[in-house]
């Protein structure tokens, strides 16, 4: 096993690489078109019918524990933390051809784990 940096909009691995490829708590971070090219490449090196898991935030549906979790989180996070919060995983998600098959909320439902396929 070996560890590499890299560039996760070029990820230096061979397409259909990785049976499993996860990204967690870091597409908040990015601006809308990095967050898709990032997508882009896990979908790359996933080999076919491999698992892409995505663990990020999203806003709680309860409007007082949403308005909480989105103005605390905009303390400390970044500055392409409120457009994630209210954009459309789902529809990015089916954009770039990621399958959604399960989806898990957990920590005070301010945060989900998506596991989708190639």
């Amino acid at each position: 096993m070996k560890f590499a940096v890299a560039d996760a909009t070029q990820i230096p691995f061979e397409s259909d690489h990785f049976n499993v490829s996860v990204i967690c708590v870091a597409l908040h971070d990015m601006p809308p078109t990095v967050r898709e090219n990032v997508l882009r490449e896990m979908v790359r090196v996933t080999k076919p019918n491999g698992s892409i898991v995505i663990i990020d935030y999203r806003m709680p549906k309860n409007k007082i524990w949403g308005f909480l979790v989105y103005h605390f989180g905009k303390l400390y996070e970044s500055k392409y933390y409120p457009q994630f919060i209210h954009s459309d995983l789902y529809a990015l998600l089916k954009t770039v051809s990621i399958t959604l098959q399960e989806e898990h909320i957990v920590a005070a439902r301010a945060i989900r784990i998506i596991k989708g396929t190639k």
